[in-house]
């Protein structure tokens, strides 16, 4: 990736190894203030100007399309709508569409109101579509924000492939009490009075921890998603007016999963592998 520019409301860059050609993403964020959202449009317009490759254009512009991507309380001007539009048709771009909820901002207003709002989109051109036809704009499920997460998948491969897996210890382990508990147990069992009684205890004690991690963090990803499921329907059932008891407790625990999954990313992340060590040594 090569960063072409980047200023406090965008990103600019340039992708190699996705097709046979560089393709050009930049990432966004609109204006807040309705008087200077023009500015985004702007520099919009002036990449637009300076580029002849697949483009995209992702994140949240603070502005919709149509006035039926707004719902609830508060109001747009056509003013700001023509704008946006207006900006989008001289970049030669297109929405790409989208799974999920129909919007991507909800914020509970007094007395039992809501606003939901489609802020969050992807937005290509044609050469972008011809390149990457199978590009997909997911409206995820978020736990603490007002803000759905958007997620852009390109194609149907996974990244990474499958693989004996070395063992390491998790840091998000520590946050299972029963963590203690499985390590003392094996630990206590057998004597580690020389080299190789205590090689073979390390190992044993590994295979105890793989199997707890199984049954106790296994199923994280499998949970996760589960419960976003649960939310997204709690979400879109008719008739609702805000969060109920049964969507907090789920976004409590989902805000401990991500926790989680979010601990164990850093660590194995190469750097914080680096800085704080995998604790095997």
């Amino acid at each position: 990736m090569q960063i072409l520019g980047y200023l406090r409301y965008h990103i600019d860059a340039l992708v190699d190894n996705m097709v046979d050609i560089q393709v050009r993403i930049c990432f966004v964020y609109g204006e807040a203030q309705v008087p200077n959202r023009q500015n985004t449009w702007d520099t919009l317009k002036n990449i637009s100007e300076t580029q002849n490759r697949p483009w995209a254009v992702i994140g949240d512009f603070n502005e919709v399309l149509n006035i039926s991507e707004h719902d609830g309380v508060g109001s747009r001007s056509q003013a700001q709508i023509d704008g946006f539009r207006e900006a989008v048709d001289t970049c030669g771009l297109s929405d790409i569409g989208y799974t999920g909820t129909d919007w991507t901002f909800e914020k509970n207003v007094a007395g039992g109101t809501y606003t939901r709002v489609r802020l969050d989109r992807c937005l290509a051109n044609p050469e972008w579509l011809l390149a990457l036809p199978d590009s997909t704009l997911h409206h995820k499920t978020a736990a603490g924000s007002d803000h759905c997460p958007i997620l852009l998948t390109l194609r149907n491969i996974h990244a990474c492939r499958a693989g004996p897996r070395s063992f390491k210890y998790e840091t998000m382990w520590e946050r299972e009490e029963s963590l203690f508990t499985t390590v003392a147990g094996r630990w206590s069992m057998q004597d580690g009075g020389d080299v190789h009684s205590l090689h073979g205890k390390l190992g044993d004690l590994a295979g105890d921890l793989a199997v707890w991690d199984r049954q106790n963090f296994g199923s994280v990803r499998q949970q996760l998603s589960q419960l976003k499921v649960q939310l997204q329907l709690l979400r879109v059932t008719p008739g609702r007016s805000g969060p109920t008891r049964e969507e907090t407790k789920i976004t409590d625990m989902l805000v401990e999963l991500f926790h989680r999954e979010e601990m164990l990313w850093r660590q194995r992340a190469r750097v914080e592998w680096l800085v704080h060590g995998d604790k095997n040594t």
